[in-house]
């Protein structure tokens, strides 16, 4: 790649309308992102919310951590690059900032990462979200939504396994944070990866996506609409014994008789699966 001076007088330069900044696949070492980063801060404001640095050379991530922390950044893709648990752990001050507002952490494809980095950053994540929602209940007697910004994690091509399972379970959970969760290719075994698909499936779950390998299958599991939605959008008469059944438009799998009742939501499955090459 280019020397990290060479990108550093590009960083300088740098327009202030960017909304989104790639810098993908350019072998940038821990220096020239370091640049990068302190480029970035000194923008404030104009700074760019979303932030790819996939397949480069990164591991030491200290300077992204302010632009994190502060609110900056609300993406960042840091996959396959040279990532481990160290790594993981610097992230997790920054990810418990009050202002912080990541919403999305891709980490795919650094092999170096382990349940034990990640298992401290999803336990302190859980942390700040059961306190927020503990403090509004005796301030105001009733839930809250406050909680981690973080709703989608990507750790698929990592190191993983299943030691990581319960805490993965209640980042999953009614009063977990995460939305969307890849774990495709990590060492989780089929027995926890069935247990992450019953523990979205529940209809207090806040997941809406999981995609995992489970029996040499590739399964991208979603959280369809309301049945009931579903059954209006395509007609259904409002006599179908299921559709009444589901009067409450309850989340979850389709029923396998679906086509049978209403061919065109053979388009809305919730589960879908392929082979594993």
């Amino acid at each position: 790649g280019a020397p990290s001076d060479a990108w550093s007088d590009l960083w300088r330069h740098l327009p202030s309308s960017l909304l989104r900044l790639d810098v993908s696949w350019n072998e940038l070492s821990d220096r020239a992102v370091g640049a990068l980063c302190g480029s970035l801060r000194q923008m404030g404001r104009c700074c760019p919310s979303e932030l790819n640095l996939a397949g480069n050379r990164y591991k030491d991530v200290d300077r992204l951590l302010p632009l994190i922390a502060d609110g900056r950044l609300t993406s960042v893709d840091l996959s396959a690059n040279q990532l481990n648990d160290k790594s993981v752990v610097q992230l997790q001050e920054a990810l418990t900032s009050p202002a912080c507002r990541l919403d999305r952490l891709l980490l795919s494809n650094n092999s170096r990462i382990s349940s034990g980095g990640l298992i401290k950053v999803l336990n302190a994540l859980a942390a700040v979200t059961s306190s927020n929602n503990s403090s509004s209940d005796s301030s105001n007697n009733k839930s809250s939504s406050s909680q981690a910004s973080l709703h989608c994690l990507a750790i698929d091509g990592t190191s993983v396994c299943d030691s990581s399972l319960p805490a993965l379970v209640v980042a999953l959970s009614k009063t977990g944070f995460l939305q969307e969760l890849w774990v495709h290719g990590t060492k989780l075994t089929s027995p926890a990866i069935r247990t992450l698909l019953a523990a979205v499936a529940t209809p207090d779950s806040r997941c809406k996506r999981l995609l995992a390998d489970e029996g040499g299958e590739r399964v991208d599991w979603h959280r369809p609409r309301s049945l009931m939605q579903l059954f209006a959008c395509c007609g259904a008469p409002s006599s179908n014994p299921l559709a009444a059944s589901l009067s409450k438009g309850e989340e979850g799998y389709a029923p396998l008789d679906q086509e049978e009742l209403c061919p065109s939501l053979s388009q809305q499955h919730a589960c879908t699966a392929v082979p594993v090459i």
